[in-house]
Parts: structure tokens; sequence; C-alpha cells
């Protein structure tokens, strides 16, 4: 499953991006179609793929831990690859899928969230240090189901 299901998002974006890869022999009609047959992959409902919230959102994302902006700075400098600048939202809102599209997941409830930029991409421990700010308190954001990509540009916060 997370073969086909990684087969799919690769699919994915290379169709929104335009990446100009060969995709010749398959079968390929994203969102639209129920199945993507691929070479040497399962056939799956693209509904099987789909997580609300994605595994990727609540790992770069999602801090249930963070209620200061010193919290949501930590959650960026341990991050994997830490980013140049990251949104966080904190604590643990309820996720549904929106009834426009399935490929799009948003939070119900309000959550604090903080913008964090990367100022030092090695301070004194050797990690980067983040330095963040409140967005706001009451913040709603949406994100690909098929990605994990937050929808940044979008966020609004009331």
């Amino acid at each position: 499953m997370r073969r086909a299901c990684l087969l799919l998002a690769i699919v994915a974006a290379a169709t929104y991006f335009d990446l100009g890869l060969d995709l010749s022999g398959a079968n390929v009609n994203l969102p639209t179609a129920p199945n993507v047959n691929l070479p040497g992959a399962d056939t799956r409902s693209h509904k099987q793929c789909l997580a609300c919230p994605h595994e990727r959102f609540i790992t770069h994302h999602l801090c249930a831990d963070c209620d200061n902006l010193d919290a949501a700075a930590n959650f960026c400098k341990y991050m994997p690859l830490p980013p140049i600048r990251n949104t966080v939202f904190f604590g643990n809102p309820r996720f549904e899928v929106k009834t426009y599209t399935s490929d799009r997941c948003g939070n119900i409830d309000g959550t604090k969230t903080a913008v964090c930029t990367m100022t030092s991409e090695e301070g004194v421990t050797g990690l980067p240090v983040f330095e963040c700010t409140f967005l706001g308190q009451r913040c709603y954001a949406e994100h690909s189901t098929v990605t994990g990509h937050l929808f940044f540009d979008e966020i609004f916060c009331d």
C-alpha cells in the first residue's frame, strides 16, 4: 500500500509541477479517476492513499506539545531537515476532509499558530536557531491529503 501511495504522490507532484516525467504506460487521471495503474504496482484506489491529517503535515507542522513560541522554535530546530521558514500549529485540533474536494484536509478547530524563521544555521549547540512570531490565536489551514503539503498562503486566522 505504501509503495502504491508513494507512486501516486510522485505522479501527482509530477503532474502538478509539470516535471516532464515519462509516464507512458501509466493510466493516471488524477484526481477524478478512482484507480491508478502503474507498472510494478498494485492497483489501488487513490482514496486509500488520502490521509487527514497527512503524516508529513503532522511531522512538519503540528506540534501537539507546543504552548509558546520557544516550544515552536524547538519543534523546528529538531526536524530532520529544518526549513528556512515553517508554520507551526499548536495542540491537537480535529481535522476533516474538505467537502468540495477529497484532496484537501483542514482543521475544524481554530488553533494557535506561529511562523518560525531560521536566524542561524548553526547555533551554540550545532543546531539551527529559529525565531517565531504568532500568526494568530485561532487559525485554520488546509493541506494536501496526498502529499501533506501545507497551503500556507491560504491560512486564515480570526
